[in-house]
């Protein structure tokens, strides 16, 4: 007798499910693996850049400046070394603001009347920072001399593409990195 064939249906058919399922779940799992580069690369980026600025404040502190180069071109070179080239030095900014010591480092200059402004009066607040006028940090721009404490901030505008882009909606993102020395006697 013969038997006649006929089709399954369509709930029941288990060909090409797992293609199915792989093409649905494929793409979520790559846009994963991406962000999870992408998240990896900024973190080595900050990674590196924080190493860096600890070891070139350290060299900061000694005052040292190869002849014929200036502090600024000293370190983003140096930056630019320690950190392998990953880091476009000409991208970098750098501030350095110089303390009377340690314990001064974003502290307000001192206020003798309930409220200070840059607007307020001499003789209301200590100029601390001999610029005239009172402010809420008592830094100085440059690097100081011997004894003194020095902030460096080291900013570097990290390119965002992709998957991180798209969730923060941004097309960089600020990586930065601080450190404290004082200087040695020079």
């Amino acid at each position: 007798m013969l038997k006649m064939h006929t089709k399954k249906p369509i709930s029941r058919c288990k060909r090409g499910s797992t293609a199915i399922e792989f093409a649905i779940l494929a793409p979520i799992l790559i846009m994963m693996l991406v962000g999870v580069i992408e998240f990896g690369l900024v973190f080595t980026a900050s990674v590196l850049l924080q190493g860096a600025v600890g070891t070139v404040s350290r060299m900061g502190k000694t005052g040292f400046v190869p002849p014929g180069q200036t502090q600024d071109a000293y370190i983003r070179s140096q930056i630019s070394a320690l950190t392998g080239g990953y880091l476009d030095a000409s991208k970098l900014t750098i501030q350095m603001e110089w303390y009377r010591g340690i314990d001064s480092v974003g502290q307000p200059e001192p206020c003798y009347v309930a409220v200070c402004t840059s607007a307020s009066p001499p003789g209301t607040y200590d100029d601390v920072n001999g610029n005239g006028q009172w402010d809420a940090d008592q830094g100085s721009p440059g690097l100081g001399t011997g004894g003194n404490a020095v902030l460096y901030t080291v900013s570097y505008p990290w390119p965002l593409e992709g998957l991180i882009a798209s969730i923060v909606n941004k097309k960089t993102l600020t990586i930065s990195a601080v450190a404290v020395v004082q200087n040695e006697a020079y």
